[in-house]
C-alpha cells in the first residue's frame, strides 16, 4: 500500500477518535476548533481515498479500496459510538441528577416559579455547566441539566419534568426544538 494509503487511513482514525470524543461531550471549543480543521483534512483524505482506488487498481487491485474502506468505516463508526457513548455518561451522570431533584422537592434547594439558575445544584450535578429550575403553578418541578455548550450557539443536556412531558408551548418546548425522551421523566434537549 502506498504512503498516501496509509496517510488516509491514519488520518480516518484520528478523525475517528476526536470526533467521537468531542460529539460524545462537547464543551470544550478548543477540541471543537480542532475538530473542524481535523474533519477537513478527513474530507480530503475521503476525495483522496476515491482517487486512490481509480490510480492504484493496477499496481494494488483490491489494495487500492483499503484507504477508502477505513474512511467509510469511521463515518459509520462514528454514527455508531456517539449515542452509545452519550448514554453511558448520562447513566453515570444520573444518580447525581436525582439528588439534586430530591433535594428540590424536599425544599433543600430552592426553586420559584421562574426559570432560575441554582449555583448549589450546579456544585452536586455530575458534569453541568448549569442547572435550571422551575416549578409551575400546579407546584410540578421541571430541571434543565445543561452538559453541552458549543460555539458558537449551541447548547444540550438533559430536561427532567415531573409530569413527564413536555408541555406544547411550554417553556421548555419553545426552548429546546431537538428533544427526545431517554427514559420516564427524562428528555435529552439541544437547540
Amino acid at each position: 500500500m502506498s504512503r498516501t494509503g496509509k496517510f488516509i487511513i491514519i488520518v480516518s482514525a484520528i478523525w475517528l477518535v476526536v470526533s467521537t470524543v468531542y460529539a460524545s461531550y462537547r464543551t470544550s471549543t478548543a477540541l471543537q476548533l480542532w475538530t473542524m480543521l481535523l474533519a477537513l483534512v478527513f474530507f480530503v483524505a475521503c476525495l483522496g481515498s476515491i482517487v486512490l482506488v481509480f490510480t492504484g487498481w493496477r499496481q494494488c487491485r483490491w489494495r487500492s479500496v483499503i484507504p477508502l474502506a477505513a474512511c467509510f468505516l469511521a463515518v459509520v463508526s462514528y454514527w455508531e459510538l456517539v449515542p452509545v457513548i452519550r448514554q453511558q455518561i448520562f447513566a453515570r451522570s444520573l444518580p447525581s441528577y436525582e439528588s439534586v431533584i430530591r433535594q428540590m422537592e424536599s425544599g433543600q434547594i430552592a426553586v420559584s416559579t421562574n426559570s432560575m439558575r441554582s449555583p448549589l445544584a450546579e456544585k452536586q450535578a455530575r458534569l453541568v455547566w448549569a442547572v435550571f429550575a422551575r416549578k409551575d403553578i400546579n407546584g410540578l418541578l421541571t430541571v434543565e441539566f445543561l452538559t453541552e455548550k458549543g460555539f458558537p450557539v449551541l447548547h444540550s443536556g438533559y430536561l427532567y419534568t415531573a409530569s413527564g412531558v413536555i408541555a406544547p408551548g411550554s417553556e421548555a418546548d419553545s426552548r429546546w426544538p431537538i428533544k427526545h425522551q431517554e427514559r420516564p421523566k427524562w428528555f435529552y434537549i439541544s437547540d
